[in-house]
């Protein structure tokens, strides 16, 4: 866990400006160091994330690109549509330079999160079910990091074979078996918590809750197709869920120390 992803989750869950002396404390909580906090706050600010307020505290700003992707992960599937079976959406980066190993990081990330997977040396497909056009999908990609020299299409058909390729691309088995993992620990945790001290509750659901989420950022968003709904459906219903309760959590934990501060 780095300072930096506690911080912008606990100033994105709480809308009021948070002391430094309650980040160091949470940072203590999760296992991170007083110098690492104050480090990662000076960079966040630097970097426009987050912004000083008075008396030495912070408030989140808003979130853009990867960050803006991964705060609406709630939201990604509201974007799918049905599929007609060939229709595909392709981007070729065969020109996109390797050499600038930040920016091909990048380019790769905003393939990711979008569930492209490589068909082909330099061509990537997913199918084209989602409820965007291609300028539309390719500006949110360009948004996360996609290079300006690649370039998004869409496929009408493709030969038999090489059909069945794209479709055998996701590794739909593994992710069901994550799916359904994720969900009993989920279902497991909700019953502890309330169990817990409130110490030990905001550690385990910031813990689970960032794992799941950033699972579900990746969702490749695949058409029934290709891989049956209703467990992922599931899955993002007990997330949310979840990431409610243990804001919660964190917003009565900030609430004591801030009011016993006073």
């Amino acid at each position: 866990m780095k300072a930096p992803d506690l911080l912008l989750d606990l100033l994105g869950t709480n809308e009021q400006p948070v002391p430094t002396q309650v980040l160091i404390q949470a940072g203590r909580l999760i296992g991170i160091g007083d110098v690492a906090i104050r480090v990662a706050l000076g960079r966040l600010v630097v970097d426009g994330k987050i912004e000083r307020h008075a008396r030495a505290s912070y408030r989140a700003r808003r979130p853009a690109g990867v960050a803006r992707a991964v705060t609406n992960w709630r939201d990604k599937h509201f974007v799918m549509g049905p599929w007609e079976a060939g229709q595909w959406i392709a981007v070729q980066d065969a020109d996109v330079a390797r050499a600038e190993k930040i920016v091909w990081r990048r380019h790769q990330l905003a393939m990711d999160l979008w569930g492209f997977r490589q068909l082909r040396a330099g061509l990537h497909v997913r199918p084209a079910n989602l409820r965007l056009s291609v300028d539309e999908l390719r500006a949110q990609m360009t948004d996360v990091g996609l290079s300006p020299s690649a370039f998004a299409f869409h496929i009408s058909a493709l030969p038999k074979e090489i059909e069945t390729q794209a479709r055998g691309l996701w590794r739909v088995e593994e992710i069901v078996a994550t799916d359904t993992a994720l969900l009993k620990r989920l279902r497991a945790s909700l019953p502890r918590l309330a169990r817990s001290t409130l110490d030990h509750a905001v550690v385990e659901s910031f813990v689970l809750g960032r794992e799941v989420i950033e699972y579900l950022v990746r969702d490749p968003l695949l058409p029934p197709e290709l891989m049956k709904s209703a467990l992922r459906l599931q899955l993002l219903e007990a997330a949310r869920r979840y990431q409610d309760h243990g804001k919660n959590l964190w917003r009565q934990w900030i609430a004591e120390r801030l009011s016993g501060a006073r």
